[in-house]
């Protein structure tokens, strides 16, 4: 295929995605008079359509790499993430559940609770990770700290997307904190995917974050944010905040390294 017909393709599929989210988010469709399911289904249908439009988008642009890694590799990247899969399963409500300040009401919905969530952990990690990441590197690919500036601006942009939740209704404070995370966790999957070259582990690590973040706010009520989550949350956080740094900054120097050879 020529490439200014990919890049055509590309745009096309790359709008499609676009617009079923907006579509999707202003029309307010009613599947069901169940406003939980209404609810889940609302964010996994778009999410899936936009997710499939865009692996076609990483084919077409020859991103596909990362999408078929190497299985050889997994065990000793799964063990390499250790520390991220920590911070993922630390945004548990583990705490809040076992003292009951927090509860899971509609445990019939779990299924499609975790479809929603493996749905925006598709989308998010092909669009950011898969190709926006993927752009900025090419870009910084022989300048100074390319590594880093790389992580930096890929991780920088995933966190102010998340802006735009102010215009579905959410709180000014829980807005800034989720950009805030946001960033965080947007630096630690683009580490994943220049360690491991993996999409597939961005997006299970992702969905199991969603997973912890939102069960009970989507499935139940109550108060799941207490001492032990953020005490839980600070621990990890430390832990993989330096295994991620030293990363980076052996990353840098090798390349330096290889440069000067």
């Amino acid at each position: 295929m020529k490439k200014n017909l990919k890049t055509y393709i590309s745009l096309i599929l790359i709008v499609i995605s676009a617009a079923a989210i907006i579509v999707f988010d202003v029309c307010n469709f009613v599947y069901t008079d169940d406003d939980i399911l209404n609810s889940l289904l609302d964010g996994i249908i778009p999410r899936l359509i936009a997710g499939g439009a865009l692996i076609g988008v990483s084919i077409l642009l020859d991103y596909k790499q990362s999408l078929t890694p190497s299985l050889k590799q997994l065990p000793f990247h799964l063990l390499w993430c250790i520390p991220c899969f920590l911070v993922v399963f630390a945004n548990f409500p583990f705490t809040a559940l076992i003292t009951g300040s927090a509860q899971i009401l509609r445990s019939d919905l779990i299924a499609l609770f975790l479809l929603k969530c493996l749905s925006i952990g598709l989308m998010e990690e092909v669009l950011f990770r898969g190709l926006f990441q993927q752009t900025i590197a090419q870009t910084f690919e022989n300048k100074p700290h390319g590594q880093f500036f790389t992580v930096l601006i890929t991780s920088a942009v995933f966190g102010l997307i998340h802006f735009f939740n102010l215009f579905a209704g959410a709180g000014v404070g829980d807005t800034f904190l989720q950009v805030g995370y946001s960033f965080l966790i947007g630096a630690m999957l683009s580490a994943v995917i220049i360690k491991t070259n993996n999409l597939w582990l961005c997006v299970l690590l992702h969905t199991i974050f969603d997973v912890g973040g939102n069960i009970i706010t989507d499935l139940g009520k109550g108060h799941f944010q207490d001492t032990g989550f953020w005490i839980f949350t600070a621990v990890a956080g430390i832990i993989c905040l330096i295994h991620i740094l030293y990363f980076l900054i052996e990353q840098d120097r090798k390349t330096d390294v290889n440069k000067n050879e």
